[in-house]
């Protein structure tokens, strides 16, 4: 009896604190809320009160603290190795919503979790040690203690994937967080687009920081684009996902970068191979749509290059994208040149660190006529050779195993699920990832990205129902075996 009670209990909020402070705390979130954003324009005082009532809800509820922390992200964190205020304010808040969660795995035994049966768990404890290795080997090799805080404040986001395994256990408490990273990512990855799209052209606007990182929340989404166009997933749920592929392929034409131009290439590629694998009988005709459409996307793109058909940013866009229809021109090309530099001066500081890397902290020693391609920068444009400067060997080694672990829980959660919003989820995540690890399409060490990437792997179990049916099942042997003991 205590246990079915205990289980519907924790359907309901995933929370240990009663459920009227709960519905007080998430009352108090629409305000915290509220003062985090007026915080990015300057006012302390309510900087100063929203930080209070956070550090209040965060600690003593993890559930409703975790909306906190998502709200606080993007607008207290930079995309880049920056350490301000903000980034300090958002540790400590981090730091007491993680002290919380460990307070409740330890006070309140109904609900620990087993994290041995997450078959992303393991991978990501030893990318934690790695992270803790790297950060040793920084300052051996002579980084300063704040440049290895900076180098490692981007890559600690994919550590959040643990708590929040233990905090999100059921499908409505998923659901709920990925509406948020919607509410949140939807305006800020539409701001991010138009920054990056107007730098293009020569015009400069401000928030780069809060788009970029709010943006990345989105990335699931825009890659489960064509999982939810195509699979039933609803009336207004296909034509919604419809239109947003069109504006993805219109702005990927007109935008000038061809790093967009792969990453839809690679997008429609990935789910034509994961729709495919993931159907059955004749609903695997649907992939005839995908392909069709990208060979237009092709034809359009190499038609407006040439100047038979019109790019939606005119001759710019053309002049931009010339380089791909010429490997003469895209290898003299200025951008790539920057590149192929700057993975030759990483791959000659791994051939002194073969095994463990360099570590964090250290800037790319790079000689360039030019003299101005990132010289300041910790990351790089090619993440594999980033990580084989920092890391080594061993580390690039955690590295695969990590993101594979994520990229099979995905396409078992995609393959075996039988809600076709969960199942495109599962796949939006699996296409997301996959495109992202595309060497300078996408990189591993933005702060949104790996943030993103440990949520979203810490909360699939618990969108397709996994956690339930485990817990279901340790509340059967439980009480069997309180059976059996009371019978002797």
């Amino acid at each position: 009896m205590n246990s079915n009670k205990s289980l519907s209990y924790r359907s309901h909020a995933d929370s240990p604190v009663p459920r009227r402070l709960s519905l007080l705390l998430s009352i108090l979130v629409i305000g915290i809320s509220a003062a985090l954003a007026a915080s990015s324009w300057g006012l302390d005082a309510v900087l100063v009160l929203g930080a209070l009532l956070s550090i209040v809800v965060v600690l003593l509820d993890t559930y409703h603290g975790l909306f906190v922390i998502m709200i606080a992200f993007p607008f207290l964190v930079g995309f880049s190795s920056t350490v301000s205020a903000r980034e300090e304010a958002f540790a400590i808040l981090f730091i007491v919503w993680f002290l919380g969660w460990l307070m409740r795995y330890f006070l309140d035994r109904s609900g620990r979790v087993n994290f041995g049966w997450h078959p992303v768990a393991l991978p990501t404890l030893a990318l934690a040690l790695l992270l803790a290795t790297a950060a040793l080997m920084g300052i051996l090799t002579g980084a300063t203690p704040m440049d290895v805080v900076r180098d490692l404040s981007q890559y600690v986001g994919y550590l959040v994937l643990l708590p929040v395994v233990g905090v999100i256990r059921y499908r409505k408490s998923a659901a709920r967080l990925l509406k948020i990273a919607v509410i949140i990512g939807l305006p800020c990855y539409i701001w991010s687009s138009f920054i990056w799209w107007s730098r293009k052209f020569g015009l400069e606007y401000g928030g780069m920081d809060t788009a970029q990182v709010g943006g990345a929340y989105l990335g699931p989404i825009v890659g489960a684009l064509w999982p939810l166009a195509l699979l039933k997933t609803g009336w207004w749920t296909r034509r919604l996902a419809t239109l947003g592929l069109f504006i993805l392929f219109l702005y990927a034409l007109g935008s000038g970068y061809r790093s967009q131009i792969i990453s839809v290439v690679v997008m429609t590629s990935v789910a034509i191979w994961a729709i495919w694998k993931t159907q059955s009988g004749k609903r695997k005709v649907m992939v005839a749509i995908p392909i069709i459409l990208g060979i237009v996307f092709v034809i359009w793109l190499i038609g407006g290059t040439v100047g038979y058909l019109p790019l939606p940013g005119g001759a710019r866009s053309q002049y931009l994208y010339s380089s791909l229809l010429s490997p003469e021109q895209l290898i003299s090309n200025i951008s790539v040149q920057g590149r192929l530099v700057e993975a030759k001066a990483a791959l000659r500081v791994f051939q002194r660190y073969p095994l463990l890397g360099i570590g964090f902290g250290h800037h790319v020693p790079m000689e360039w006529a030019y003299g101005t391609w990132y010289k300041t920068a910790f990351t790089q444009h090619i993440w594999i050779t980033e990580v084989l400067m920092k890391f080594g060997v061993l580390g690039m080694l955690v590295f695969i195993w990590f993101f594979v672990a994520i990229l099979r829980l995905a396409y078992v959660v995609a393959k075996n699920a039988s809600d076709p919003i969960v199942k495109a989820i599962a796949l939006g995540v699996f296409i997301w990832l996959s495109t992202s690890l595309i060497p300078t399409a996408g990189s591993i060490s933005n702060r949104g990205f790996t943030f993103m990437v440990g949520l979203m792997g810490g909360i699939l179990p618990a969108l397709a129902g996994i956690n339930r049916a485990r817990r279901k099942a340790e509340i059967t042997r439980v009480s069997g075996a309180r059976a059996i003991t009371s019978n002797d």
